[in-house]
């Protein structure tokens, strides 16, 4: 990357696009720059002129730094009217803040009309104001560093050389940081400048405030002396012209990280571009099939496997937020042998903590999990290596025939004490997910006064629902169970792939499509005895009443409200509730 190079390509992209917004309303354009110009420096005088009546009032007679145009019979005069001065500036800088807002809305609509013939929306509409507003903040702020620049040379021109040199260096520093590093492995420093660009320009804010401040203060320490009002306004003047630099900076950085979308909204003929997400043009450049089987060799032969012949294939993950390759290796007698690669963005990290959180308290075997053969970091991805049995998830009619006998062994576990309590620290439980304020959602669809009879009746056995709720057995919930996470080994014993999104469930909350009471019997015998339960702990209208609990929850979450309606109907006809009355 090179900072030079995107640095010209920005500005001269701002520079086209303010242009643009100069064409289509030159007027509008221009006095939302003043206004907002005029808005800054109205500020900064709302706060420099109480430093002057402060330092008037509290000396005796008039400061030699006054004398000049203050006489000593008119200093009260003075006060009062440097006082009201301060105030009126004040009052200018909000009625340019609210002139601007309304330029900007008058503005931007017009330069979105002339770049597009269909209506546009008003989402568009609201971008296209942000966006306005943000050119014209960004010509405004060289305005304001040009201003500031002619008074400095004028009132401090050392001061001035100063700023103009650290700011250079800092300049020439970063372009270095940019142009040496690494995107996939960035240093520490070029973390910050990508991730946290604000926090980045405020240290240079912060260093460059300070030096000019100390060059502000060196001819008073020398005893030189100097115009002390000269110097609280060259003060000022520093930190407005700082802060706009920050800005602008800040501004154009993100806005030409946005420029696939301004440009539709600002030039005729300019589609609309969906750009490739930064997630996924790294995991092509750190995955490519030469690099990850290497790494995949070291990573395996650290492990004591025999890499011969290994390949990596991309599959398609059935998990979302992650992505896997399937591991082909000969093995010692001829065999292919199979492991699958998780890789893990940022940003799904946690599905990766999650996991190895919950097997640091039960065994891997006990959930039928793959043994985990290395763990390890490949630039901004975490990934580990596992087990793959056969290498292919099952067909369908391996998956309807396996499924009880999965649910049966996950139901028939007990969960750790302490992991049950550290879920909770975090996790409410489903019996204290389904409560009146999270039901609310239901009443735009009380359509008849019928459906509010059933909220009505609902919401006054809530109580006895959550109390059969909370005397439900938990058991570990895997969300990501399906066929396509589910392989088999050379035995046939089946290995669940993903456990990252695991949570702790009453028995009943997922079951197999079609589940009778008929079909679940031996499941339930078999969970009563692994568990030491008495036959009313866990029969099936419990059961089933737990699973129409997590239909009613998933209908709301995706606003099926009709759907969640006849879920609640089912639960009040539940037998459960029938016998509670």
């Amino acid at each position: 990357m090179n900072l030079f190079r995107d640095t010209w390509e920005a500005v001269r992209w701002v520079g086209r696009v303010s242009g643009a917004f100069f064409a289509v309303r030159p007027w509008t354009t221009a006095a939302l720059v003043l206004a907002i110009t005029t808005g800054r420096f109205a500020n900064l005088l709302a706060f420099f002129l109480p430093l002057k009546v402060i330092l008037l009032a509290g000396s005796p007679g008039v400061p030699r730094y006054f004398q000049f145009f203050i006489e000593p019979d008119e200093k009260m005069g003075w006060i009062i009217g440097l006082s009201l001065g301060a105030v009126g500036f004040y009052l200018l800088s909000l009625l340019m803040n609210s002139a601007g807002r309304a330029l900007s809305q008058a503005g931007s609509e017009d330069v979105l009309q002339d770049a597009n013939e269909i209506a546009a929306t008003s989402r568009q509409r609201e971008e296209a104001r942000g966006y306005y507003a943000s050119f014209s903040g960004i010509s405004a702020n060289g305005l304001i560093v040009l201003i500031g620049s002619a008074v400095l040379a004028l009132i401090n021109p050392l001061l001035l050389a100063v700023l103009g040199g650290l700011v250079v260096l800092q300049y020439l520093f970063s372009a270095h940081v940019i142009g040496s590093g690494d995107p996939l492995q960035p240093s520490p420093t070029m973390r910050m400048i990508r991730r946290n660009l604000g926090g980045y320009l405020n240290i240079f804010f912060s260093i460059n405030f300070l030096a000019g401040f100390f060059v502000l203060l060196t001819p008073y320490l020398l005893g030189e002396g100097g115009n002390l009002l000269l110097a609280l306004l060259s003060l000022l003047i520093m930190r407005q012209g700082l802060g706009a630099i920050s800005s602008a900076v800040s501004v154009t950085t993100g806005l030409w990280r946005s420029k696939d979308q301004v440009n539709p909204m600002v030039f005729r003929h300019h589609q609309v571009q969906r750009r490739e997400r930064l997630v996924t043009r790294n995991l092509r450049q750190v995955f490519a099939r030469p690099d990850r089987e290497t790494s995949a060799r070291v990573q395996l032969t650290r492990a004591a496997v025999d890499v011969a012949g290994l390949r990596s294939e991309w599959r398609d993950s059935p998990v979302r937020g992650a992505y896997t390759f399937r591991l082909r290796v000969n093995g010692d007698s001829g065999d292919e042998v199979f492991f699958q690669q998780q890789v893990f963005p940022r940003v799904s990290l946690h599905l990766l903590e999650h996991e190895e959180f919950l097997f640091t308290l039960l065994p891997r075997e006990t959930l039928k999990a793959p043994r985990v053969l290395a763990r390890f970091e490949e630039g901004p991805f975490g990934c580990q290596i596992c087990e793959y049995g056969q290498g292919e998830p099952l067909d369908e009619d391996a998956w309807k025939a396996l499924l009880p006998e999965l649910l049966q062994d996950h139901w028939s576990i007990c969960p750790p004490a302490e992991l049950v309590d550290a879920y909770r620290v975090t996790h409410p439980l489903l019996q204290e997910r389904l409560k009146p304020a999270y039901l609310e959602r239901l009443t735009v669809a009380l359509n008849t006064p019928e459906d509010e009879s059933l909220y009505a009746a609902f919401l006054e056995r809530l109580p006895e629902l959550n109390r059969v709720l909370a005397e439900m057995p938990l058991y570990l919930n895997n969300p990501d169970l399906s066929n396509t996470t589910v392989t088999a080994t050379g035995d046939g014993r089946p290995l669940i792939m993903h456990w990252g999104r695991w949570s702790l469930e009453p028995v009943g909350f997922s079951l197999p499509r079609n589940a009778d009471a008929e079909s679940m019997q031996h499941v339930l015998d078999a969970v009563r005895r692994a568990r030491e339960l008495a036959p009313e702990q866990l029969t099936w209208p419990k059961v089933e009443l737990v699973n129409q609990c997590a239909t009613l929850e998933k209908n709301l979450s995706k606003a099926r409200y009709e759907k969640g309606l006849k879920a609640v109907e089912a639960i009040l006809s539940n037998p459960v509730l029938l016998t509670c009355r």
